[in-house]
């Protein structure tokens, strides 16, 4: 919502149901909340999730909490680690510019960043307001739902330690 495909976006989801845009705001003290005017719009403080992807990018060293899901190693590419990395600090703010709620981007492709941080803001939306119910395999670590049936009980996979950003900053 509110970017280069806004309509193209709009329109995807209104021929699909249960699907949300998305759009960031930073007014209010709320860290995401349905917009009043259009139903399917959920409204979240960009700074704040651009904030949290940049410290699971940068000090984030926890490996055991699902902190944020990565693509396996073998299908991350150049193009994607070098958007994932195209926020920088902020050089014409002196004051706060090294705050990672102040990093940007000066036109560096950083799509992957996008949607990486979108996906922090609906993983924080789909847990808070989502019923059980909805959750496709009704089992999710973060909601301490067990598994339906012992053949569904798989244990998750623990990420290989990688190295992945190592010449990209």
């Amino acid at each position: 919502e509110g970017g280069h495909r806004k309509h193209e976006v709009a329109s995807f989801v209104k021929k699909h149901r249960r699907l949300y845009t998305y759009k960031g705001e930073n007014r209010g003290s709320e860290k995401f909340r349905r917009s009043k005017n259009h139903k399917d719009l959920i409204l979240f403080r960009e700074k704040e999730y651009k904030s949290s992807l940049l410290y699971y990018i940068y000090i984030q060293d926890k490996k055991d909490n699902y902190y944020w899901y990565l693509l396996p190693d073998n299908e991350i590419t150049d193009d994607y680690v070098r958007e994932i990395a195209a926020l920088r600090p902020d050089s014409s703010n002196k004051k706060e510019g090294n705050m990672f709620e102040n990093y940007v981007h000066n036109n560096r492709m950083h799509d992957y960043f996008d949607t990486s941080k979108m996906y922090l803001a609906l993983e924080d939306f789909a847990v808070a307001k989502l019923k059980k119910h909805h959750w496709l395999q009704k089992k999710a670590e973060i909601l301490g739902i067990k598994s339906l049936s012992p053949e569904n009980n798989v244990q998750p996979q623990v990420r290989p330690k990688s190295n992945w950003m190592t010449g990209y900053v």
